[in-house]
C-alpha cells in the first residue's frame, strides 16, 4: 500500500471518528447523582457556602460524565471506592485506568452545554478589573455568580502574593489604562462557532492574549485578557492558569515600552511591533511557561484546595510506572503544546496534557531545590545545556536524573 493511499484511509477514518464523536449534555435533574455528590463532600470543611456550591457542582459534572460515558456498573464501583477512601484521583486511576487530570481534559472537551446557538447575542458585565463577555442564556450566563466569585478570588490572591512580590500591580494597571476598555477582558464561549463569530483567530481551547486590531493606517486598537472556548464548570480549572500567563506576558513588557505607549485612541504600528517582539522574548518556552501556570494554579485553585486534583507527582508516578515519561531534554524540544500530529489524532501519540503535568512537576522541583530567582532566570533564558550550567550549576541530564529520582515503582514480590 503506497503512502498516499495510507494517508487517505487514515483521513477517512478520522473523519468518521469526528462524525461519531459523542458529546454528553449534562442535565440537572439526576437526583441520585446529586445525592451522591453531596454525600462525597459531606465531611469537607468549606471556607464559605459559594465554594461548597461550586465544588458540589464540579463533582456532579464529573459523576454525570463518568456514569454516561462508561456506564453505571463501573461508576458504582468507582463511587464506592472513592467514598471509602475519600481519594477521588486514586479511585479513578484504579477503576478507569486514567489520571484524573487526563480525564479532566477529556471532560472539558466532551461535556456539552444545553445552549449552542451561534447567533445568540454577546453580553458583558464588569467586575473590578475584569470585563466578562458571555452568550445570553448560556451555561456561563447561568454560572455568572460562580464565575465572578472565582475570578475575584483568584485575582486577589495573585495580586497579594505574585503581583505584589514582583511589584507588578502598577505595571498591569498602567498597560490596561492604555487599552480600550481599560480592563482584563474575559470571554466565555460554548463552542467553536461562537468563538469564530465573536473572537476571530481564537484557535485554542483556552488562551491568554494581548491582541491588536487595525484602526487606520497608523494606529491599532489593543486589548488584553483570556478566552475559553468550551465553558462548563470544569473549565474554571484553567482560570488561574490563563491569568498567570497573561500577567507573565504583561510583566515582561519593558517599562520603556509601556511608558511611551500612545493612550487608548490607538497604538502605532511601531508600538504594536515592539510589544509583539517583547511578548515573543518573554514567552518562557512551552515546558517551563506552562509549568509556571500550573504551579501557580496548584497554589490557588479550588480543584487543588479541595483535592479534586491530586498532587502532580502522585499522578506522574502512576504514569512513570505505567507508560514512562519524557525526559527533560525531550520536553525542552517541545515548542508548541497545541500542535497535533496524525498520531495524536489516532491516539498513538504522547498525551499532550502530560506536558502540562511534567512542566508543573519540574517547575516545582527547580523552585524548591534551586530557588525562585534561578527559576525565573532559567525561564527567560534559551534553556540550553549551557544556560542550565550557568544558572543552576548543573547540566540538563543531572537535573533530570535528580528530578526523576522521586518517582518510585512498586516491585512485585
Amino acid at each position: 500500500m503506497n503512502r498516499t493511499r495510507l494517508i487517505f484511509i487514515l483521513l477517512i477514518y478520522l473523519m468518521l471518528q469526528w462524525g461519531c464523536a459523542s458529546h454528553i449534555v449534562v442535565k440537572d435533574n439526576n437526583d441520585e447523582l446529586r445525592q451522591k455528590s453531596a454525600r462525597m463532600i459531606n465531611n469537607m470543611v468549606f471556607d464559605n457556602q459559594t465554594e461548597n456550591e461550586i465544588v458540589s457542582d464540579i463533582l456532579y459534572n464529573i459523576f454525570y460524565y463518568l456514569n454516561e460515558k462508561y456506564g453505571s456498573d463501573k461508576f458504582d464501583q468507582f463511587y464506592q471506592k472513592a467514598l471509602k477512601s475519600s481519594d477521588l484521583a486514586a479511585s479513578i486511576r484504579d477503576v478507569y485506568g486514567k489520571r484524573l487530570y487526563r480525564l479532566g481534559i477529556e471532560m472539558f472537551r466532551d461535556l456539552d452545554t444545553t445552549s449552542s446557538d451561534t447567533g445568540s447575542s454577546l453580553l458583558s458585565t464588569d467586575l473590578g478589573i475584569f470585563r466578562i463577555y458571555y452568550v445570553k442564556d448560556s451555561k456561563a450566563d447561568h454560572d455568572m455568580p460562580y464565575i465572578k466569585y472565582l475570578l475575584k478570588t483568584y485575582y486577589e490572591e495573585l495580586s497579594r502574593i505574585y503581583l505584589s512580590s514582583y511589584r507588578l500591580n502598577n505595571k498591569v494597571q498602567l498597560l490596561l489604562n492604555k487599552m480600550s476598555p481599560p480592563k482584563i477582558e474575559v470571554y466565555f464561549f460554548e463552542n467553536t462557532g461562537q468563538a469564530k463569530k465573536y473572537f476571530p483567530g481564537f484557535s485554542s481551547t483556552a488562551q491568554a492574549f494581548i491582541r491588536s486590531e487595525k484602526v487606520d493606517d497608523a494606529n491599532y486598537h489593543a486589548d488584553a485578557g483570556i478566552a475559553i472556548k468550551y465553558y462548563n464548570i470544569l473549565s474554571s480549572a484553567v482560570f488561574v492558569h490563563e491569568l498567570t500567563h497573561l500577567i507573565f506576558l504583561i510583566s515582561n513588557i519593558p517599562d520603556s515600552i509601556i511608558g511611551n505607549l500612545t493612550p487608548v485612541e490607538g497604538f502605532s504600528v511601531e508600538e504594536v511591533k515592539r510589544i509583539s517582539e517583547s511578548i515573543k522574548r518573554s514567552a518562557g518556552g512551552v515546558i517551563l511557561g506552562e509549568g509556571l501556570a500550573e504551579y501557580i494554579t496548584e497554589k490557588y485553585s479550588l480543584f487543588y484546595k479541595y483535592h479534586l486534583l491530586s498532587d502532580v507527582d502522585e499522578e506522574l508516578n502512576y504514569e512513570f510506572c505505567s507508560n514512562g515519561l519524557l525526559s527533560l531534554k525531550e520536553l525542552l524540544k517541545k515548542h508548541d503544546v497545541h500542535a497535533v500530529s496524525i498520531w495524536d489524532l489516532l491516539g498513538l501519540g504522547y498525551n499532550r496534557e502530560l506536558i502540562y503535568q511534567q512542566g508543573h512537576s519540574i517547575t516545582r522541583f527547580i523552585i524548591n531545590n534551586y530557588g525562585n530567582d534561578k527559576f525565573v532566570k532559567l525561564l527567560l533564558s534559551n534553556k540550553t545545556d549551557k544556560d542550565f550550567k550557568e544558572i543552576l550549576g548543573e547540566d540538563i541530564d543531572t537535573v533530570n536524573r535528580k528530578w526523576f529520582s522521586k518517582f518510585k515503582c512498586k516491585t512485585s514480590s
